[in-house]
């Protein structure tokens, strides 16, 4: 379980600002090719948080090898891209390592979740241990509570397809 201190509460609170209010940043959609590894989504709208591989010539762009971006649902299925908050403290991403087969990259707002991009087959899947067990991570679930004007993060729920199984798997972490 994650330990609870003033940071990640202050990273809570900005994930359910961010859900709730995604900031308006242009996103070209066609300036790579692009392959959807999972997404964000919650409980309190149709939004999400998505994240894709981007690929240069068939292998990974070892400069940039995942690309985040909001599609509003609620808006047309508009793209947008992240703000700056939302990058630094939300759904931002940091890549520890890239080739043009394999990259490894965390969350920003949780250091300790190693996530491996690597193909499986003709397709790139993002791996990360939930429950203990290796699992290409599928999606995540908020549940975000309204406290008067400032929105709360209840719970995340992470969804994968264990690699040892094939079957499905759900981690629950509570902030």
């Amino acid at each position: 379980m994650w330990r609870v201190n003033t940071a990640r509460r202050f990273s809570c609170f900005v994930l359910a600002i961010a859900c709730v209010f995604p900031c308006a940043v242009s996103a070209d959609p066609h300036l790579f090719d692009q392959r959807r590894l999972f997404s964000i989504r919650s409980n309190y709208n149709k939004n999400e948080v998505v994240y894709e591989a981007l690929l240069d010539g068939g292998r990974l762009d070892r400069g940039r090898p995942v690309r985040v971006h909001w599609i509003l649902h609620e808006d047309h299925d508009r793209l947008e891209g992240l703000s700056v908050l939302e990058e630094r403290l939300a759904f931002g991403i940091e890549v520890d390592s890239v080739t043009d087969e394999v990259a490894h990259l965390h969350f920003k707002v949780a250091k300790q979740r190693l996530i491996t991009v690597r193909w499986d087959g003709d397709q790139l899947r993002a791996y990360m241990l939930l429950n203990g067990e290796e699992c290409a991570l599928t999606s995540i679930y908020g549940v975000v509570t309204k406290y008067q004007l400032i929105p709360s993060v209840k719970y995340v729920e992470l969804l994968g397809i264990s690699s040892r199984t094939g079957k499905p798997v759900t981690e629950r972490v509570q902030p």
